[in-house]
Formats: structure tokens, C-alpha cells, sequence
């Protein structure tokens, strides 16, 4: 598959060929299972309704599991990865019996395009976090203190050594679960926090995104005490240019530094 975005195309292997090469990565390591392929939903899940951008029907409980940062958003913790996100989006697909064109033409639909970078900024982080620096810097510190969970979403949560979910362990209590909810509620971060060994200490607060697992978009706030790069006063044209500098990566990312530590941060995954 070839996927073409504003001036230059992106190659990458289409999803429904990967779940037939098995990454020489180990799912093991961080608890990624490809066995159960469910498309049911686990105990608490809240359904969402399917964007109007995907082209074929699918049913929500699909997208619950498919879309960017869902539970089978694997690639979020790690760009190593990725293969396996891929694989692992063409297996459960095929153990769902969704057809091969299907899955493609989802996979297309899902790459991001020129309009989507446009977007990733309005309304203007830097305003938003003016707005909410109180209470990011709350979530900040209950994110630190919960540091064994690297991704804690309205309903499911990801370990550091386990990423499969349901699980019986959920890593918070029913009461601190309810505390993370209200503060993404008013802060308006769509997709909860998520902990990436690309960026080593780093925590992101997810306010948009938009995709599959197997590519898309997103955007919203970061902690690092490490500096952060590429830092630009335009990162949505700094996030273009990584696209085009680095068509063979699968992700990029461009910051802009809001104070010291917090950042705004801008993705694109194909």
C-alpha cells in the first residue's frame, strides 16, 4: 500500500499482510497478547460513536478496540511497536471475518492527511493550557504517583509489564479511577495519559486524536524534565517537515514549550 500525503508518499506494508509475518518482536515482553481476539466489549468500556470519516461500517465495539490510542494501540507505548500494532490489527480483523479489501481501505482512511495537521492546533494549545495549568499540574502529580500504570484511560489502563486488557488487576481504585475521570473530563483530554519509551519520563495528555491503531494523528500536552525535540514556534508546519524528513519512521512528532517542562505536542503515525 502507498499512501500519499500533501507533497510525498508514505510506503509502509498494508496491515492486512502483516498479521501474516510475525514481528521477531517479543509481545511477551510488555504483556501484549495475540490470542484472544474478541470483538466484544470488556466490563465498563464506553462505547463511542464511529467517526464519520471511516469510510465502511463497522460496529462500535470495533472502534472501541481499533481506534488511535484504544486498547490495541499498542505502537503509543513504544516505536518498536509498530509491526506488531499492524499484525495484531490484521489478526483480529481476520478472526472477526471482516473482509481483506475492509481492512485496507480502513488502514488508507485512517493516514493522516493535510487537513488533519491544520486541525491539531485549533483551538491553540498554548490558550488551552494558559486556561488549565492548574489542574494539568493536579493530574500531573497523580500520574507521577501512580507511575507503575503507563497509559490510564477512562476505561482501561495499561501496566508496565502488562498491556492486556480486561484485567482484574486494574493498577487504581474504583475512587481514584473516578478522580482521573473528572479531571479528563474538564480538561477535555479525550484519550486520558499515556507513558512512550521514546520519551523516557515523559507523561502525554491526549486532547485530540483521530485514527486507528494502525495510523492517524493526535495532539495535547506533555511533562518532560528531559528536553523535548523538535521545539518549534510553528510546530504544525515543524510536524510537516517531519513528516517529509522522516517518510520511513511511521511516527513524528514536533513539540512547542509552553513553560519549563510542559510542553504542547503534535503526532502523526502512518
Amino acid at each position: 500500500m502507498r499512501i500519499a500525503f500533501a507533497h510525498m508518499t508514505f510506503s509502509r506494508n498494508a496491515a492486512v499482510v502483516a498479521w501474516l509475518v510475525l514481528s521477531v518482536l517479543s509481545p511477551v515482553a510488555l504483556g501484549l497478547s495475540n490470542e484472544d481476539k474478541s470483538i466484544t466489549l470488556p466490563p465498563g468500556a464506553v462505547l463511542l460513536e464511529v467517526p464519520q470519516w471511516v469510510p465502511v461500517p463497522i460496529s462500535r465495539e470495533m472502534y472501541w478496540w481499533w481506534r488511535k490510542y484504544g486498547p490495541w494501540d499498542y505502537k503509543v507505548q513504544s516505536s518498536q511497536f509498530i509491526p506488531f500494532t499492524s499484525y495484531n490489527f490484521g489478526a483480529s480483523g481476520a478472526a472477526a471475518k471482516v473482509p481483506q479489501q475492509t481492512l485496507l481501505t480502513l488502514a488508507q482512511a485512517a493516514a493522516p492527511l493535510p487537513s488533519d495537521i491544520g486541525l491539531l492546533d485549533q483551538p491553540r494549545l498554548a490558550d488551552e493550557f494558559k486556561a488549565s495549568e492548574t489542574e494539568l499540574e493536579s493530574l500531573r502529580k497523580m500520574a507521577d504517583a501512580d507511575a507503575g500504570l503507563i497509559r490510564i484511560a477512562v476505561d482501561f489502563t495499561w501496566q508496565k509489564d502488562n498491556s492486556h486488557w480486561p484485567r482484574n488487576d486494574t493498577g487504581l481504585t474504583p475512587e481514584r479511577w473516578s478522580e482521573y475521570r473528572a479531571l479528563f473530563a474538564k480538561l477535555h483530554v479525550q484519550e486520558g495519559l499515556v507513558r512512550s519509551a521514546d520519551f523516557p519520563g515523559a507523561i502525554f495528555f491526549v486532547i485530540k486524536a483521530k485514527g486507528l491503531c494502525v495510523a492517524g494523528s493526535s495532539s495535547g500536552f506533555v511533562y518532560s524534565e528531559r528536553s523535548l525535540a523538535p521545539v518549534s514556534e510553528t510546530p504544525v508546519s515543524a510536524l510537516d517537515a517531519e513528516a517529509r524528513s522522516h517518510a520511513g519512521a511511521g511516527k513524528v512528532y514536533a513539540f512547542h514549550q509552553l513553560k519549563p517542562n510542559w510542553y504542547a505536542f503534535y503526532e502523526l503515525d502512518w
